[in-house]
């Protein structure tokens, strides 16, 4: 799908299917939205834990059984090493990394990466889905009562899910070479 420009505007139910392939089927209908809308509905977004989770995995999966140190994930994505390590201790906890402390150590992958399913990882890492207030635990928003927002909130997290579990990690990695020259990684057959 070509990206929406400002000024454009992008038809409800492209944007439905592109963020949740549910529910939009039957809907027909000359509503549009600008660019500056379609963007603040798509600003639902991830912490940075599950970001950098599912990219350490990506990682992961193309190196094979090689095995890689936080300093090289970190170095190769541009990101925060002390992040990364907290991430890390937490795909570990869970079974997904297998992680070996000093001389011959580093990270790699305790699954295929077809074992690897996105929709679990997510779940998983990221700490809470209280897209409003009403999801949390202390709401004071005086109209939850009678509101239906979060029922319709409610039903886009379950699509959103939805969608991530019909994935693995295997798709993720589904061009291998292509992401290891976007990383800048050498293979075992080219060193």
């Amino acid at each position: 799908m070509p990206p929406v420009a400002d000024g454009e505007s992008m038809p409800l139910p492209t944007l439905a299917n592109t963020y949740a392939k549910a529910h939009w089927s039957g809907f027909r209908t000359s509503l549009r939205w600008n660019c500056h809308e379609y963007r603040e509905l798509a600003s639902m977004r991830l912490t940075y834990q599950t970001d950098y989770a599912l990219r350490l995995l990506m990682f992961l999966a193309v190196q094979g059984n090689r095995r890689s140190s936080i300093h090289e994930v970190a170095e190769h994505y541009g990101i925060s090493e002390n992040h990364l390590m907290k991430v890390t201790q937490r795909l570990a906890a869970l079974g997904y990394v297998d992680a070996l402390r000093g001389r011959g150590g580093g990270l790699r992958l305790a699954n295929t990466p077809v074992d690897v399913p996105i929709g679990l990882i997510v779940r998983a890492v990221e700490p809470d889905f209280a897209l409003v207030e009403c999801f949390g635990g202390e709401n004071s928003c005086p109209i939850t009562p009678v509101c239906q927002l979060r029922h319709v909130l409610d039903e886009a997290h379950t699509a959103f899910l939805h969608v991530l579990d019909g994935y693995t990690l295997k798709d993720l990695v589904a061009r291998p070479a292509a992401l290891r020259g976007a990383l800048d990684l050498v293979t075992i057959t080219d060193a």
